[in-house]
């Protein structure tokens, strides 16, 4: 089952546009998300969906229920033989260092050579939260390099999903941005939310969600500037977004 708490940006949207957008960059294709709504595998606040064009509300609880075997083929993951950088792992997990120019998950314009595809070859267990992206507990950009800590089992996927919402893992990130900040070490406190037109995209917006970035010089290029960056929320694209908005894009 995967779950979902519907956001004030999504308010009023229809059911199948937002679960189309919630899978990122549409790995469930849209006949098979109509297919769920009809086969009643989709609940809103433990009732069942009747309609693709049911509308949400601000705080709506979504469940879909999706059994692996009764899935196409071409909707799951495929196993590749794809090298890994694992830099430590135990009957629990393991933590892979994945390098820029890999995507973390499959989506609908790249199904192969993603973490995932590699992490089906490499691991004979993987956690099951959401069978398109199994062992996933959080992601990076796919142009950044970087440690990903994947599970093995649900029980420990919960706990260190856990982990993650109670902000208790701290995340540090090396970036080149445009320009040098002024001053040198400094927050940015600024909400972020899809881009109100390009849905694809995040901006910051006064109505999103509050995002929260500390970031410090280590090197002055004069034109440039090498910043060690510590997120303390993980919106998508957080990094990028708020050094965007302070004319420092990376």
């Amino acid at each position: 089952m995967i779950c979902f708490k519907v956001d004030s940006e999504y308010d009023s949207y229809r059911i199948d546009k937002y679960l189309l957008e919630q899978n990122h960059s549409s790995l469930y294709s849209r006949s098979f998300i109509e297919k769920l709504i009809n086969t009643e595998k989709v609940f809103i606040n433990s009732a069942f969906c009747k309609k693709k064009c049911q509308k949400l509300k601000q705080d709506d609880v979504i469940n879909v229920l999706i059994d692996p075997l009764t899935m196409p083929a071409s909707e799951l993951p495929q196993k590749e033989d794809i090298n890994l950088d694992i830099v430590y792992e135990d009957k629990y997990l393991a933590i892979i260092n994945k390098p820029a120019g890999m995507t973390v998950h499959p989506a609908k314009s790249n199904r192969t050579g993603t973490l995932v595809n590699a992490l089906l070859f490499h691991f004979d267990e993987l956690s099951q939260n959401d069978f398109q992206r199994p062992g996933i507990v959080h992601r990076l950009d796919k142009d950044t390099t970087g440690l990903v800590i994947v599970t093995k089992d649900n029980k420990t996927h919960f706990e260190m999903s856990q982990l993650f919402i109670e902000r208790r893992i701290e995340k540090y990130y090396l970036c080149i941005c445009l320009g040098v900040p002024d001053p040198l070490v400094g927050k940015i406190e600024m909400p972020i939310a899809r881009h109100q037109t390009n849905r694809l995209k995040m901006a910051v917006h006064p109505e999103g969600k509050d995002a929260l970035s500390y970031y410090k010089t280590l090197i002055d290029f004069e034109y440039f500037a090498l910043l060690e960056m510590r997120i303390e929320t993980g919106r998508t694209h957080q990094i990028r977004v708020h050094l965007e908005a302070k004319n420092h894009p990376v």
